[in-house]
């Protein structure tokens, strides 16, 4: 280089002519290199092609220390400056990006911790709702109507408030002395009149009270006709009406007698006329003046005894004969009320339940269930009974398994007791 003078110590020759050549290169660079003077990044060093592209400064390179492109030597062994222009307009985008992300974040959180909340509620209503309207009103509309469905009935361990189904419109059927329930007919009840009435049984509809039909029994009378069943033929096929000429309030009778008649089916207004087959029994003990009977499931009657000291004697028939007399076997007698209430402890109607544990007793106050082992009754329990001029008149209800009630006097109402938890 012609303007390195032979005059400076060989030692700084190299470095002069590096200062040199620093001042002369910046007029010689070409038209395309030429976008900024040099001097522009102040205080920057370049050493050489390794760009990190990492800045700490967020919109301002005054005094930024650029590691970028420091010591990059061209193929003659100069040191060059390079570029230090390009770093400004990507810091500036890399700050915007990242202040974007991180607003996204924030909204999704938010959002799933809604839906976890909505979800617990909806489940708690569901399952308040679900058990409530299940079970309402199978056991009132049971009782209610007397008839409908038929249920598997025995005995029954629970029972429901008295409630009034109709009223006896017949005026003349003023001393009904017992009521039963048909097994041939849904919804009709069977009543007779008490002594001195026509040998007639008397068909009610039991919803309204309204008389259907009749059936007389031919060549007989009535003495005093006490109680009412309908059980299987004792002689034949088919059910019974099973009439108890009982009653004896003198104890001088001895022509006391069950007539049974087959039960008709009903179609229509009828007036039917019937010979009976009597069955004649005698007392073990003497006489006895008998207002309550039911059947048991071996067929045989139970007769109970009405008597004046709170308590009540207990038969039942040996065999069923209707060529000869039977003497009655004693089963045992029970308590009936206290005796200082006189008539309102006597036993006045009774009926078996249709499985046959239980005794039925009807007093003029009271309604008595007693439970059977081997045929004996054992300690009662009361059951609701209404409050009536003369109640005589009781039974179970084989279809619904309720019970049936009435009293004497004129347009009395038919009550029933539905069974709430009938046992098989």
């Amino acid at each position: 280089m012609p303007i390195l003078t032979p005059w400076l110590p060989s030692a700084l020759r190299a470095p002069v002519s590096l200062l040199m050549l620093a001042l002369v290169l910046p007029g010689c660079q070409p038209d395309d290199e030429k976008d900024e003077p040099l001097g522009a990044d102040s205080g920057e060093t370049d050493s050489g092609e390794t760009d990190s592209g990492t800045d700490t400064d967020t919109g301002t390179d005054t005094g930024e220390t650029d590691t970028g492109e420091t010591g990059d030597t061209d193929e003659s062994g100069d040191a060059g400056a390079g570029d230090a222009d390009t770093d400004t307009d990507t810091d500036t985008d890399t700050d915007s990006d990242t202040d974007t992300d991180t607003d996204t974040d924030t909204d999704t959180d938010t959002d799933t911790d809604t839906d976890s909340d909505t979800d617990t509620d909806t489940d708690t209503d569901t399952d308040t709702d679900t058990d409530t309207d299940t079970d309402t009103d199978t056991d009132t509309d049971t009782g209610d109507s007397g008839s409908g469905d038929p249920v598997e009935v025995g005995h029954c361990d629970a029972w429901d408030d008295l409630v009034e189904i109709s009223t006896v419109t017949d005026r003349a059927l003023d001393e009904i002395s017992d009521v039963v329930p048909s097994t041939t007919n849904p919804g009709v009840l069977w009543v007779h009149e008490d002594s001195g009435g026509d040998p007639v049984v008397y068909a009610l509809e039991a919803a309204t009270g309204d008389t259907l039909g009749t059936v007389t029994l031919d060549g007989v009378s009535n003495r005093d006709w006490e109680d009412l069943a309908v059980a299987p033929c004792p002689d034949g096929p088919g059910d019974c009406l099973w009439v108890g000429d009982t009653g004896d309030n003198g104890l001088t009778r001895d022509d006391v007698a069950i007539y049974t008649v087959p039960e008709p089916t009903i179609d229509g207004d009828f007036a039917i006329t019937e010979t009976p087959t009597a069955w004649r029994y005698d007392f073990p003990d003497g006489r006895g003046n008998v207002e309550g009977m039911g059947v048991g499931l071996d067929g045989l009657p139970v007769l109970v005894s009405k008597r004046v000291d709170g308590t009540a004697d207990v038969y039942r028939f040996p065999r069923m004969d209707d060529s000869a007399r039977v003497t009655l076997d004693h089963v045992g007698r029970v308590d009936t009320g206290d005796p200082r209430d006189e008539h309102p402890a006597e036993a006045t109607a009774a009926d078996v339940s249709p499985d046959g544990t239980r005794l039925l007793i009807r007093t003029y106050d009271y309604l008595l269930e007693y439970p059977l082992e081997d045929g004996v009754p054992g300690d009662p329990v009361s059951l609701p009974a209404p409050d009536e001029p003369q109640g005589e008149a009781a039974a179970y209800d084989p279809v619904s398994g309720g019970i049936w009630i009435t009293s004497e006097s004129a347009n009395q109402p038919l009550w029933f007791v539905a069974c709430l938890d009938p046992s098989p």
